[in-house]
């Protein structure tokens, strides 16, 4: 898990403004990545987030993250 949300720091991966992981396509082409790594980082692309009971995330939040964070 902490893992992810470094890689979301990083901008690496986002979460769209409909609640689906999206992988950088740089992080698929990273070099320093073993195979293992990659294809478990991978697998999460383009999956629905579970979101939260009470709170959804901020959608203003989400478009700066797509926007300004993520390496595309």
């Amino acid at each position: 898990m902490h893992c992810m949300i470094e890689l979301l720091n990083q901008g690496y991966i986002t979460i769209s403004t409909d609640y689906q992981i999206i992988v950088s396509d740089i992080l698929k082409r990273k070099n320093n990545l073993d195979d293992t790594t990659r294809d478990w980082i991978c697998s999460f692309d383009k999956k629905q987030i579970t979101l939260p009971h009470r709170t959804l995330p901020d959608s203003k939040f989400l478009q700066y993250h797509n926007d300004v964070i993520f390496k595309r």
